[in-house]
């Protein structure tokens, strides 16, 4: 994909100033972005631990409840019903954090994947997506695939974020009992956040790149550039045979 990149940002002559709007970002910027992330996935982390060790404490008092000697039933299943609620709700918020950190996950692969192309074709973050736009446009296929996957794993993330905070609000004193579940819920609005504005800026990106600039890029212009490149992969790749052979 990289030498595609080059290629289409040499050809295409759209408009930079709708990739302007839409990446105006710097790449240190990106850097936080990708920083926020890993911090996410890290306190998400913590709290499935906390989760699951007060998973266990709620089992070892029902337990104890249920042992009871020389209590009415009635009266037992009465003290059991909080906890037992409880336990349910832990349970689903259990779900709820796998399901984030899946979703953080998948956004991390996002941000790792486009950080190594940008420094490794020196490109800031607007040079750089306007080419995969331009790729997804243009060329469609495997590139149109990937660039739709990753919009929609980084929507994904504002979703179980959003899964995360109505746990946070149907437990009673969760924050207490789980410490990093507050901090968790504070980053994971802050990303979901993000995400979406990163989002909403490729569609816009998408929806104002003037079409016309692409087509003026003649189909036998386009095939010969990449006949072109091609032609030098295959050569790079026969070189790499003879060197296998000279060892």
């Amino acid at each position: 994909m990289r030498k595609y990149i080059i290629a289409f940002l040499l050809a295409s002559s759209i408009s930079n100033a709708c990739y302007a709007y839409a990446y105006a970002l710097e790449f240190t910027q990106w850097l936080n972005n990708f920083e926020l992330v890993t911090s996410n996935l890290s306190q998400a982390e913590l709290v499935a631990v906390q989760a699951k060790e007060y998973a266990l404490q709620l089992e070892q008092q029902i337990e104890r409840i249920k042992n009871m000697a020389n209590v009415p039933r009635d009266v037992i299943q009465k003290q059991l019903q909080p906890y037992i609620r409880t336990a349910e709700k832990i349970r689903e918020l259990r779900d709820h954090i796998q399901s984030f950190k899946r979703s953080v996950e998948d956004v991390r692969t996002v941000y790792t994947r486009r950080i190594e192309e940008m420094k490794n074709l020196n490109l800031n973050p607007e040079e750089y997506m306007r080419a995969e736009i331009n790729l997804a446009k243009v060329r469609g296929g495997e590139y149109k695939k990937s660039l739709d996957e990753d919009m929609i794993s980084l929507g994904r993330v504002a979703e179980e974020a959003q899964g995360l905070q109505e746990s946070r609000s149907q437990i009673e004193g969760i924050d207490g009992n789980l410490k990093g579940f507050k901090v968790l819920a504070q980053q994971s609005h802050m990303l979901a956040s993000i995400m979406m504005d990163v989002k909403s800026s490729v569609i816009k990106a998408n929806s104002l790149s003037n079409e016309k600039a692409i087509n003026e890029i003649s189909n036998e212009e386009r095939d010969n550039m990449m006949r072109e490149l091609r032609i030098k992969k295959n050569n790079e790749e026969r070189e790499k045979i003879k060197k296998s052979f000279k060892l």
